[in-house]
């Protein structure tokens, strides 16, 4: 793809300093043009004559004219007058010039000019410029985009062309904004806008470059941070909220991922009971043409609560039942190494040793080919404190699947058990430049700097965190906590505070603020 421009100045300073500016705007790094066509011409007469040699050669007119207002034999605005009237209408023309009035302002929009720019150049002002020439049509183009989503919302028959009308919307608008965004692809909103159209497609993959961009220039893009979580949530690479996992079975009860997906968050969260339920339940309905692993993993969430509810509710016997659906779940699917090695650990909790090792000397025999079974075989290791055999086993796991933060984080948390804070670290920063988006990595990142007395790093990643959310409880502790190590107990009292009022029944903020402020006193 080629970006063509037109300069249009009688005097060889402006245009080298133009072509130079030109030529250090951000195209490659924002998947736009790889080539620039810069033209030249000394007078609006001239100017005139480049378009026909555009039109003759069957080319797209120029992507942009930058015209001084002194030219030699016109004005700037009387030469765009020309182009407006002519076959060019869509041309953006950008006019600069020693002053800008009033008037001149007056008549330059009349001539269909956007952007004026006042003499001496800046490169900062001229790139903005471009950059408010695409956001204004490519707005334009989302209300448009808005419109028709609303009215086939509203049509009464809900045929059963619903979803093709539906992605011919988001094809066409894909089209037209990838048009619009032409003259300046680093623009935000206009990456903003594509990531919205590939979302509504359901192409979560497609929209991640965009939104990474758009946070790494704007870090405080709320609605962007919400975006690139959902995307990397919907393609199974991050871990969703129960809450979002509730509501999407509500509305897709059948739904045997979603239902293994909220199973496993409850159990994640502690709320084992409840876990079983979805877990039953994704049994219950699963189908022939849904993945074997499902309905293994499925057997084996069930398992692993029922050790937790042995445990915790000290019901021994339960740990027999576990070893049933562990059991399903290998027999479902035989390479599913979680139900090998949640096998052995039932079997040494109820102190059958050669069970636990004939278990063992099976999964031996396996060779994994997905990242999840080797983060297994890593967490199996690492809690045995074979270090070396762990290390391999999170190195294959990351070469298949290295930018998944499930992976990640989940490793980490295992080194984190183990009080291996500095291995935790470097997988949780690798999450966190994957996904810059996830607070709960940063809540993460700084426990870890915390229990490594680093607690100035840790003050700065949870500050980064409650600039993307503000309104997290968990954070705010945290940040309480870091405070309160360092001493500066009225900063600990104030973010324990503000834990309590976003989460009044978080007890743990409720015990440390009666704490600071006990110290507070003396």
């Amino acid at each position: 793809m080629k970006i063509y421009f037109l300069i249009v100045s009688s005097k060889q300073t402006e245009i080298k300093i133009l072509e130079q500016y030109i030529h250090r705007l951000p195209y490659t790094e924002n998947g736009g043009a790889k080539d620039l066509d810069i033209r030249v011409a000394k007078s609006g007469a001239e100017a005139k004559e480049k378009l026909e040699e555009f039109r003759k050669a069957n080319k797209n007119a120029p992507d942009l004219i930058i015209s001084a207002e002194d030219l030699p034999d016109m004005g700037g605005i009387e030469f765009a007058s020309l182009v407006r009237n002519g076959d060019y209408k869509n041309i953006h023309f950008l006019l600069y010039g020693e002053r800008v009035t009033v008037d001149l302002t007056t008549r330059a929009r009349k001539s269909g000019i956007r952007e004026i720019m006042v003499l001496p150049f800046n490169f900062s002002r001229f790139q903005d410029a471009l950059v408010r020439m695409v956001d204004a049509p490519v707005s334009n183009e989302e209300k448009h985009r808005k419109k028709r989503l609303e009215g086939l919302f509203m049509e009464k028959a809900m045929d059963n062309n619903m979803e093709d009308k539906l992605q011919s919307i988001y094809a066409d608008s894909l089209e037209k904004v990838n048009v619009l965004r032409r003259l300046a692809p680093w623009s935000t909103h206009s990456q903003m806008s594509l990531a919205k159209i590939y979302c509504g497609q359901n192409a979560f993959g497609a929209a991640l470059p965009f939104l990474r961009r758009v946070v790494k220039v704007d870090f405080s893009n709320t609605a962007a941070h919400r975006l690139l979580m959902l995307c990397y949530k919907r393609l199974g690479k991050s871990y969703e909220d129960t809450d979002d996992l509730y509501m999407l079975v509500q509305q897709n009860p059948n739904s045997t991922p979603l239902n293994l997906g909220l199973g496993e968050a409850l159990l994640n969260d502690g709320a084992y009971l409840e876990a079983m339920k979805y877990f039953k339940k994704t049994i219950e309905i699963f189908k022939k043409n849904d993945a074997k692993r499902l309905q293994a993993k499925a057997h084996v969430g069930l398992g692993k609560s029922l050790m937790k509810q042995a445990d915790i509710e000290n019901k021994p016997h339960l740990n027999g039942d576990a070893v049933k659906e562990f059991e399903t779940g290998k027999k479902s699917d035989p390479g599913l190494m979680s139900a090998y090695l949640n096998l052995i650990c039932v079997y040494k909790k109820m102190g059958m040793p050669d069970k636990a090792n004939e278990v063992l000397q099976e999964a031996m025999k396996i060779t994994p080919d997905k990242a999840e079974d080797w983060l297994s075989m890593f967490e199996t290791y690492l809690a045995e404190g074979d270090l070396s055999k762990a290390q391999y086993s999170i190195d294959k796991a990351l070469a298949i699947e290295g930018d998944n933060q499930i992976i990640l984080v989940a490793s980490a948390k295992a080194y984190m058990r183990q009080n291996m804070y500095e291995d935790a670290l470097k997988l949780l920063e690798t999450a966190a430049d994957i996904n810059p988006s996830d607070t709960r990595t940063y809540n993460l990142i700084g426990i870890c700097n915390r229990r490594q007395y680093n607690h100035e790093a840790a003050l700065e990643i949870y500050s980064k965190a409650l600039a993307i959310n503000p309104g997290e409880a968990s954070i705010h502790f945290n940040l309480g906590r870091a405070y309160e190590e360092l001493e500066r107990y009225q900063d600990a009292a104030n973010s324990f505070t503000e834990a309590i009022r976003l989460d009044p029944a978080l007890e743990v903020a409720k015990k440390a603020l009666e704490d600071v402020s006990a110290k507070l006193l003396t």
